[in-house]
């Protein structure tokens, strides 16, 4: 799902595109992996594959669902890098 292709397929999307739900959850999916390998910079190079215009918004709600467990890469997310 990951290919260039699909990962151009996304950039181009509107935000709510259903088409590309599987390209979604693949990309997501990848970036939690990395988060739960402790491999932040990864994950981070994966979210930021996301497109522009809802970029800081699914951060921001990622960045949510890991806050509990990993506190500082959460705050990185959010902007807010010094923070616990």
């Amino acid at each position: 799902m990951l290919t260039s292709e699909g990962l151009e397929k996304l950039q181009r999307s509107s935000e709510g595109n259903w088409d590309n739900e599987e390209i979604v959850s693949a990309l997501l999916s990848r970036a939690l992996q990395h988060v739960f390998c402790r491999q932040f910079d990864e994950a981070m190079s994966d979210l930021n594959l996301w497109p522009v215009a809802t970029r800081a918004k699914m951060k921001a709600d990622f960045a949510g669902s890991i806050r509990e467990d990993y506190p500082e890469f959460a705050a990185k997310l959010s902007g807010g890098a010094g923070k616990k």
